[in-house]
């Protein structure tokens, strides 16, 4: 019901944009559900490219320093969540809390090989404080 309804809105913000709604669903489902990213993704401001390397760039901070970001996420201070890579979202059990996620599978491929640079302890650390955050 929730998908019907994604790809109903997302028609309807291709049309009332007069955007390319395959190109506009593509990069719903590469980059996420942030209708600002793929709008201005559709419309060329940035192009791919540069935003593929934003959000590698994003991967790697998040990866070497997960508890900062989690602190971001917890004050939802929007000027500093990474939102190229997470999705901020109410929790499904209480709205008044927030949850963020990474929404798409290439996003966590992102993400996995940023902490795939790192060296094994790096990565024990990394998978240590994201395993311990709720």
């Amino acid at each position: 019901m929730i998908r019907a309804f994604r790809c109903l809105l997302t028609l309807s913000i291709s049309q009332l944009l007069n955007l390319n709604t395959t190109e506009l669903l593509s990069y719903y489902r590469t980059w996420g559900p942030c209708a600002r990213t793929c709008i201005n993704l559709v419309k060329g401001r940035p192009m791919v490219n540069q935003h593929s390397r934003n959000v590698s760039i994003a991967a790697g901070k998040f990866a070497w320093d997960p508890r900062q970001l989690f602190g971001l996420i917890t004050l939802f201070d929007s000027d500093e969540v990474l939102d190229v890579l997470f999705f901020v979202r109410p929790d499904k059990l209480s709205r008044s809390e927030i949850r963020a996620e990474i929404p798409t599978k290439h996003l966590k491929g992102i993400v996995a090989l940023s902490v795939a640079r790192f060296d094994a302890a790096q990565q024990s650390v990394f998978f240590s404080q994201i395993s311990s955050h709720p």
